[in-house]
């Protein structure tokens, strides 16, 4: 008999953190349509999923940018950082540093 792995992942997000986890969740349409019968768990299931999906390809371009193999929480933050300036610039829009 072949156990399954598992992880347990709990947070409390508060304020605009909470806001924009549900603004996302209805934007992706978690728990609408044909998902309407899921569970608060199986939501924030599925939340979580999609967002370890994109986490692993932004680290994989950290990677690609720094050269660094395992690159830090603090490194992949500063990467989205630059990534989002760059696209402001490029875009035209102003921001302030």
């Amino acid at each position: 008999m072949q156990t399954e792995d598992k992880r347990r992942i709990s947070a409390e997000l508060i304020g605009d953190d909470a806001v924009r986890a549900e603004v996302m969740a209805t934007m992706l349409r978690i728990g609408s349509g044909a998902d309407k019968s899921m569970t608060k768990l199986e939501r924030d299931t599925a939340f979580v999923q999609l967002a370890m999906s994109a986490l692993e390809r932004v680290i994989d371009e950290t990677r690609a940018a720094t050269g660094c193999g395992y690159p830090s929480a603090s490194q992949v933050e500063q990467f989205l950082d630059r990534s989002s300036k760059q696209k402001e610039i490029a875009s035209g829009e102003t921001y302030s540093i």
